[in-house]
């Protein structure tokens, strides 16, 4: 997966200036999937936490059945409890759910995941196409 990219997205509130893509109050900024730890939160399926510059980093993965929808990161002011820990993968699993049936009446997922814009032709052809799916866990990776 070295050289492909993740995409953070997130609301801003009104008049705030971020780097990235914007769409409204919409921002989405590509990161590097570079086997750091956005990547291995991933590739695991499990939580990580880790300690940075005084704060407590929690990258939780968001999939649906080995499908990768995301990553949910939180930045905590002390380290997360392991009951804290199981009810933020709890919450991962949810959101994964919601961003499933969101797909159907929204495309701001879809926008926030892509990192480059495409031509109206390339937007048909490509909605002519069957969805490719991923499916990961420690041992595999299927990509249909």
């Amino acid at each position: 997966m070295s050289g492909r990219a993740l995409v953070r997205l997130w609301h801003v509130p009104f008049g705030t200036l971020s780097d990235g893509r914007r769409q409204d109050r919409e921002v989405a900024v590509v990161l590097p999937f570079d086997a750091g730890p956005r990547e291995q939160a991933l590739r695991r399926q499990h939580v990580l936490v880790e300690e940075s510059d005084g704060r407590f980093v929690m990258r939780t993965p968001v999939t649906q059945r080995g499908e990768v929808i995301g990553l949910l990161e939180l930045a905590l002011a002390s380290a997360p409890s392991e009951a804290t820990v199981c009810a933020v993968s709890r919450v991962a699993h949810t959101l994964a759910f919601v961003v499933i049936a969101n797909r159907w009446h929204t495309d701001l997922f879809e926008w926030g995941q892509r990192t480059t814009l495409f031509t109206l032709a390339a937007e048909i052809q490509r909605r002519l196409l069957p969805a490719s799916f991923v499916c990961e866990a420690a041992s595999f990776t299927l990509a249909a």
